[in-house]
Parts: structure tokens; sequence; C-alpha cells
């Protein structure tokens, strides 16, 4: 007789067949959920580099050289296949798209490419938009770590703080020609960024620094972040840019309007203290400033000398050379960015955003390179329809980062209330990564995004534990 089959072995081969199916799926789970990871602490990494760039790498050819070769390999180790879905659904994204077309297109219809100069200006503004695309998926991928991304103020902050020690150094100590108490520099970037531009930046930082400061534990790290912050603040009054004092100003208030005064007495009390500080001590800034004019008669032509010294006097009553300085010929400007809008079809359409100098330069009495106010120059650029465009992205922005604020993530919404506030009077577009002033996307671009992200993958996580 044949022995009947054992139904033992099977139920012990069914059971390990699904075991180790069971088995080879966490497995596959595990490994993408490594491969996750992975991707987004190289795209932290790369991001974090990108933005330190601001304030210590040499030019903006060897960020855009970093940002070129890193950012492929950040793409790489993303999953694009669950996160893209996600992406084409939501609203952000959409009408940030919608406003990149728009901006782009409206340009070719307003038929400013006559020139081969025009032709290359094209090129060069498509090239920076397919940067700022590339670089908001960056920053989108990298808020899924949001605590991480977070913690990356700290590096920020403080090579932001040794790139304004190092200036303050270089231009009141070292270099020659240079007189304590002028308007300071990024020594670093460039042999000497502009003072709006350093004042800004450095400004964004120490917001920055002083969320990031909130959070620790370690009293070590607070004190040496606080260390930070007043250098930082230091810098923005000496480069005496009252667009980066504005923000200061905004990212403080909204710092109070979301944590309260109390919970925020060392950073409010910081930055007042510094402000008054500055303001006492300028009669001796000018003394000592006016004895260094003094000292290099022998070196500098007498006429030199006396202008400098000039100028330097006028400095001893900070408050007022920032409040009688006048608009620097700004508001000059901005009406013939106005009058370069002709007619109802420029009004809705806009004037372009390469090769249209021409409209509004000769208006002027000066030779600006860009409009000095990224709102304006999008109305300009993109007309009415353009700037709608863009107050509908930073509404739902806004809207976003106020609910992470609610939600006890105020980071970003600091931020975008100092970067908002200092791109009011100054900075060129929101709708490409290489502009003049090349800070946009630092002061505003990023910190959108991020709230952006973070509030989307939020709503996710929430919906997902529901039907969980």
């Amino acid at each position: 007789m044949v022995p009947p089959p054992d139904a033992s072995k099977d139920d012990n081969a069914s059971v390990a067949t699904r075991f180790l199916d069971r088995s080879s799926s966490s497995g596959i789970l595990l490994g993408l959920l490594c491969i996750e990871g992975l991707g987004i602490k190289i795209c932290q990494i790369t991001l974090t580099v990108l933005l330190c760039g601001y304030f210590l790498m040499a030019n903006d050819w060897i960020q855009l050289l970093w940002f070129t070769l890193t950012c492929p390999i950040a793409f790489l180790f993303a999953p694009w296949s669950r996160v893209w879905p996600s992406i084409q659904r939501d609203r952000f994204l959409r009408f940030a798209g919608y406003f990149l077309v728009w901006m782009t297109v409206s340009s070719f219809l307003a038929q400013t490419i006559n020139t081969s100069i025009g032709a290359r200006e094209a090129v060069a503004w498509l090239f920076g938009t397919a940067l700022l695309v590339a670089f908001a998926l960056l920053v989108w991928h990298s808020a899924r770590d949001l605590s991480a991304l977070q913690h990356t103020g700290w590096w920020i902050g403080m090579g932001a703080a040794l790139a304004a020690l190092i200036s303050m150094l270089m231009f009141y100590v070292i270099l020659p020609g240079h007189v304590f108490g002028e308007r300071l520099c990024n020594w670093f970037v460039y042999g000497g960024l502009n003072p709006v531009a350093t004042g800004l930046t450095f400004g964004f930082a120490s917001m920055w620094l002083t969320c990031a400061r909130n959070a620790m534990q370690s009293r070590n790290e607070r004190l040496l972040a606080s260390i930070a912050i007043v250098i930082l603040i230091f810098a923005v009054f000496f480069t005496r840019s009252r667009g980066a004092v504005l923000a200061l100003i905004a990212g403080h208030a909204a710092l109070i309007a979301i944590y309260g005064l109390r919970a925020n007495r060392t950073p409010v009390a910081i930055f007042v203290a510094i402000a008054l500080t500055f303001q006492i001590s300028g009669p001796l800034v000018a003394m000592l400033s006016t004895k260094q004019v003094a000292s290099r008669v022998s070196v500098q032509s007498s006429e030199e000398s006396l202008a400098t010294g000039a100028t330097i006097i006028a400095y001893s009553n900070p408050a007022r050379e920032l409040i009688n300085r006048g608009d620097n010929g700004r508001f000059e400007l901005y009406r013939s960015a106005f009058a370069s809008l002709q007619g109802p079809r420029q009004w809705l359409f806009g004037i372009g955003q390469w090769s249209t100098e021409h409209l509004w330069k000769p208006c002027t009495g000066w030779n600006p390179e860009h409009l000095h106010s990224a709102f304006l120059a999008t109305l300009v650029h993109g007309g009415l329809v353009g700037f709608s465009m863009l107050l509908v992205v930073f509404s739902i922005g806004s809207y976003r980062a106020y609910q992470l604020a609610k939600a006890g993530q105020g980071t970003w919404l600091v931020l975008l209330a100092c970067g908002s506030a200092g791109m009011l009077f100054d900075g060129q577009t929101f709708s490409t990564f290489t502009s003049i002033p090349r800070m946009e996307v630092l002061l505003v671009i990023f910190p959108l995004i991020v709230s952006a992200s973070a509030y989307h993958h939020l709503i996710n996580a929430k919906q997902a534990s529901v039907k969980s």
C-alpha cells in the first residue's frame, strides 16, 4: 500500500511559503524606507551646502557648480514613484507651476527677443527657471524630515556668523583703504557683497538661528547660538541697510506673535540692546573713523580724506542717517517701472522678463540693474495676471506656514515674514534661480516651499492614520 500523504508536511510548506513571502515583502519595504531615508539625507546635505553658499562661497558660479553636480545625485535616490503622484495633486505646486509657465510664456509674447543680447538673456533666464524647479523639488523632498531641516539653521547661522565676524575683521582692521564704521559687506562673496544683500542675508540667518536656539536643550549650545546671533545682528546694523532692519523687525514680530513675548524675551532683548548700543556708540564710531582717516593723509590725497571724513561724520547719529538718507532713487525707479506699462495689454500681460531695461532705465537718473522690489518686478514683468498668480502662491504658502506655526513649527512663518519684508524694497524676481541679487531663493522661495511641503506631508500623514 502507498502511504497517505503527510498533511502536516503540506501545512508546514504552506506556512513556510507565506512566511517567506511576508519576509520578502518586509525586506523590500525596509529597503525602500532605507533608500528614501538616504535620499532625504543626501537632499538635506546638498541643500545645506547650497544655502551656506550664500554666505561663504566666493561667487555664484561655485554655488551653481555645486548645485548642478550634486542635485542629480540627490534626485537619483528620491522615490519618485511614490512621491510624484502626491506632488501632482498638490495645489501649491500646481499654482506655482502655472506662475512659472505664465511668466515664461508672457515674456515670449512680449516679443522682446529682437537682438542677440535679448536671446542670450532669454536662454539664461530659462536656465535659471529650470534650476528653480529643481531647487523646489529638492526642498520639497528635504522637508519630509522637518526636524532635521530645522536643525540646518544651526549650520547656516554658524556659517553666517563666521562670515560676519571675518568680514568685520577684514574691512575694519586688516584691509587698507577701509575705515571702521563704513557700510559692512560680506568679504567672502565677491570680495565684498553689496551691503543691502549682506544685511538681508545675515538678518535671515540670525532669525533662523534664533528659532533653532529656542528648540535647543543644551545650555552650552544656546550660549554659543546667542553669541552668533549677537555677531549677526551687529553685522546687520553695520551694513546700515534699512531693508535688513525692517526684515529683522518683521521676523521678531512674527516670533512674538507665534510664541509670545515671554518665551522670546532673550532674542528680543538681544535685538533691542544691540539697536540701542549701535545708536549710542555712533559718536564713538565716528571719532575712531575720523582718526583713521587722519592717519592716512600721508597715503591718500587730502580731498579724498576730507570726503571720507565728511561721510563718517554723517554716521555719528545712525538713526538720523537712516531716516535722512532718502529713498536712494527707489521711488523714482518705481514710477519709471509703472510708466513702462503702457496700455491695457501691458498692464494685463506685462512687458516680459528679459531685454526690458530700455523701457524704464531712461526715466531714471542712475543706472539700476533691476527694479529693487521683487513684488513690483513681478507686476511689471508678468502684468496683473502674473502678479495675481504670485499672490495666490503666497497665500497658499503663508496659510500653510501659519498652520505649521499653530502646530508648534513656527520657524518657517518667521523666516517667511523676515524674507518677504526684505523683498518689498529689493530683489529682482521670483521666477528664476539666477537673479542679479541672488538672494530671493534663500529669503522667500525656500521658506515658502518648506512650509508648503511640510504641511502637505503632515496632512497626508493624518489622513493615513485616520484610514488605518
